[in-house]
């Protein structure tokens, strides 16, 4: 029941999430929106607009109560105040039980000064108990100690003083012990239980704000056959995202990082026995693989151990933290279901036994990712409450729902608490009081079985830790020992939570799709199919997975939108790298005739095998066997003869390109140099043709000449016979006779 606006008890029909201001999309960027909101906007919105008198945080009374319906009280939060601490609390008080609380009490406060305790009626609603998160207690006060002063309070042994409040439940009824107050809870015997406001507030007596905390007293009186409230505690165990740089290459995780993480999982390790589902992340594992400091390979055998504890549940989850309505939106399916394949392989990679099946996302889901998701063998989902549309609760979401995962599958959804999330998120806040903020999440969880005790039909209810959770120890300490040890409340895995709670029938999700995707989708799809080319050339198959987790990792909605395209960058940066391991030599080509086999030297430093498709064209060379061939580069100077054929002398280019086997992929080019030193067999005959003409003519003409002259001197011979002149006798005389003859005769 909850309270009215105008103070009449009213089924809470507040929205099913709790009123928690959550976006509907972004994993990283919801949960530090959320801690700046703080809880006065949970108050806001789980009020629905029932204004309460006095704003949270704000100081209305510093006496010992308020009267009813009245004036609000005011009091520290988790966040306590150094002069007042908690150091350790009751969880619950039953029957015959006192309350008892270890304090720190700060050296500011005065030797004299005094402790003042404050009981307030039992809740009546969750969203009357976000207000005293909020700092506000609205309601009367049933109880109210005279100053208690805190000289007369025994010392622990462990630190702080002791202060025990014997409860009375019922008239009629006397507690075992005694103090220096009895908390009257003024209720019928079998009719107590429910969370009750307790103040604790000191009196220096010298002015000023009085430091003060509020926490809960928690009064549970179940029948031995109550059914009790399930609670599935899930905790991402994670690293912070760490893109590739420019240059392809990963930084080691800090050392702080690992300590936080480190902190976290040997917290869990100290309570076996309680049953928690945990989710470790697969990038997380592998990077710690690859490692080889000693921090390092600690924290991977302490995330080993802690999965490997039969109690809990370990989940399977994609390689890095993403988004799925983000990457289903952005048309980037086959970039979700790469997430989901490598997220296994890493975890079997790691010794890491993980259960498939159920997706975890604190992002707000659609029918279109859910489909895919049932599509990759997710029958089971973890969504915020604001994925469905319409209120399927009178109260809290208690029970799983079934929605729609498609045309013909149905998919069961466990609804997370943002209540109980955004506590959990508080806790990582600096300066918070850790067992405070603890008891105060037991304190909630008794509220919601007190929605509705004692029912034979199970109830459950999730909460979702952040996914770079830092918790104080403390924290987790006293959380983990209060759920194992409820009487009205059960811890269970999520695993538990499906096969023991009837999901309810008849869920819709919200058709609102998600936020516009800050990832570089042009740039993620080209990386990728070069990455999977890639991967049909190496004989390594180690090298292109590496690649691709760099591209995995980029896509992690831990990171903001820059450092997810420097990311996708890095990848692409890391895959040129491993091109540049394969080139073609530049050397000059000399032909000496006019075909001939010649050599093309590849030059691989790479350790892996290189399969890929060698084109060599040219525009005036000719390629008998033809341009394209397969090759195998298994040595670091690799030979590829290459028949060529000149069609005259001179300097030609031929371009030599290296592919991958499945295309799409250069994995080398280079413009070569051929010198052709030959004469072609049409140039040759060409040329033995006028040198033949030339000496036909040089023959007749020779020829020609030698002739006439034997005629000649063979005619002249006889003209001499005959007593002529020849043609040899000098010029004729005056007389016409010849000077030879003149000579002769």
């Amino acid at each position: 029941m909850a309270q009215a606006c105008d103070g009449s008890r009213t089924p809470d029909r507040r929205d099913p999430d709790g009123g928690a201001p959550r976006r509907a999309g972004r994993r990283s960027r919801a949960r530090p929106h959320l801690a700046a909101l703080g809880l006065a906007a949970l108050v806001a919105a789980v009020l629905g607009g029932c204004g309460a008198d006095v704003p949270a945080g704000s100081v209305a009374d510093t006496g010992p109560g308020t009267a009813r319906g009245g004036s609000a009280v005011t009091a520290e939060t988790a966040r306590s105040d150094a002069a007042l601490t908690l150091l350790a609390q009751s969880s619950y008080v039953g029957p015959g039980q006192a309350f008892t609380a270890r304090l720190a009490i700060g050296s500011s406060v005065p030797a004299g000064a005094s402790v003042d305790i404050t009981v307030y009626e039992r809740l009546t609603s969750r969203s009357a108990f976000v207000q005293t998160l909020g700092g506000t207690v609205s309601g009367s006060t049933i109880a109210a100690s005279q100053p208690i002063a805190l000289s007369s309070l025994p010392s622990d042994p462990a630190g702080g003083v002791d202060l025990t409040v014997p409860v009375l439940a019922g008239s009629g009824v006397s507690p075992p012990s005694t103090g220096a107050f009895t908390a009257d809870l003024h209720c019928a015997v079998g009719e107590c239980g429910g969370v009750y406001p307790l103040r604790l507030q000191l009196d220096t007596s010298v002015g000023g704000t009085r430091p003060q905390l509020l926490t809960d007293l928690v009064y549970e009186e179940p029948p031995a056959n109550t059914s009790r409230l399930r609670v599935a505690l899930v905790t991402p165990l994670s690293l912070p995202a760490d893109p590739a740089s420019a240059t392809g290459a990963v930084a080691p995780a800090a050392a702080a990082a690992l300590g936080t993480l480190g902190t976290l999982a040997a917290a869990f390790a100290t309570h076996p026995d309680v049953a928690t589902t945990v989710v470790p992340s697969p990038s997380t594992l592998a990077s710690l693989g690859d490692e080889t400091g000693p921090r390092a390979r600690q924290l991977l055998s302490q995330l080993q151990a802690l999965a490997a504890d039969g109690t809990r549940q370990t989940l399977a989850g994609p390689y890095a933290a993403v988004d799925p309505a983000e990457l289903v939106g952005a048309g980037l399916d086959g970039e979700l279901a790469d997430q989901v394949q490598r997220g296994t392989q890493a975890l079997a990679a790691a010794n890491v036994h993980a259960a498939g099946g159920t997706w975890v996302d604190p992002a707000q889901l659609d029918q279109t990712t859910v489909g895919q998701l049932a599509g990759l063998g997710f029958d089971h989902v973890v969504l915020p409450a604001t994925s469905l549309a319409g209120t399927l609760f009178r109260l809290t979401p208690s029970a799983p729902v079934t929605v729609p995962g498609g045309r013909t599958t149905a998919v069961t959804a466990a609804l997370e608490d943002p209540i109980l999330d955004q506590q959990l998120a508080d806790s990582s806040v600096a300066g918070a009081n850790a067992v405070l903020a603890a008891n105060q999440v037991l304190a909630d969880l008794a509220l919601v079985y007190y929605e509705e005790p004692n029912l034979a039909a199970a109830r459950a209810v999730v909460a979702l830790s952040p996914t770079l959770w830092s918790p104080d120890p403390a924290f987790v300490d006293t959380l983990l020992a209060g759920l194992g040890s409820n009487p009205v409340l059960q811890p269970v895995t999520l695993g538990t939570l499906f096969d023991t709670v009837p999901a309810v029938p008849g869920g819709a999700l919200r058709r609102s799709g998600p936020d516009p995707s800050t990832l570089p989708v042009r740039a993620v799809r080209s990386t990728r199919d070069e990455i999977a080319a890639f991967a049909t050339a190496v004989s390594d198959p180690s090298v292109p997975r590496g690649l691709s987790d760099l591209l995995l990792a980029a896509e992690s909605d831990l990171l903001r939108p820059a450092r997810q395209a420097a990311g996708v960058a890095g990848a692409a940066a890391a895959l040129h790298t491993e091109l540049g391991r394969v080139s073609i030599n530049p050397d000059s080509i000399r032909l000496t005739s006019s075909a001939a086999n010649v050599p093309v030297t590849i030059v691989k430093t790479a350790s892996y095998t290189v399969t890929a498709v060698m084109a060599t064209t040219s525009d005036k060379l000719l390629l008998p066997q033809g341009g394209t061939r397969t090759v195998v580069l298994d040595r670091p100077t690799n030979a590829v003869y290459v028949d060529m054929q000149a069609r005259a002398g001179g300097v030609f280019r031929v371009t030599v390109t290296l592919t991958s086997p499945r295309g799409g992929l250069v994995i080398a080019s280079r413009q070569l140099t051929v010198r052709s030193m030959s004469t072609s067999a049409v140039a040759i005959a060409l040329s033995l043709g006028a040198v033949a003409v030339l000496l036909v003519w040089w023959g007749r003409t020779v020829w020609r000449r030698s002739g006439g002259r034997g005629a000649h001197s063979r005619s002249r011979r006889a003209r001499r016979a005959a007593g002529e002149p020849g043609d040899d006798q000098g010029p004729a005389g005056d007389d016409g006779t010849t000077a030879a003859a003149e000579v002769r005769h």
